[in-house]
């Protein structure tokens, strides 16, 4: 199983998505809190995900 996590948002910046991660297990994939706007396919894309 593998966690990568894709953002950890922060109390005081409203720029940035909140605690985001993907959860991998067996060629599965789990997104957690994805909300994030268009940033969040960068995240992805930047942590190796199609």
């Amino acid at each position: 199983m593998k966690l990568t996590m894709l953002g950890t948002g922060n109390a005081l910046v409203t720029e940035c998505y909140n605690t985001c991660f993907v959860i991998e297990d067996n060629k599965q994939y789990f997104m957690v809190d994805g909300d994030g706007g268009s940033t969040i396919l960068h995240q992805l894309k930047h942590a190796g995900y199609d």
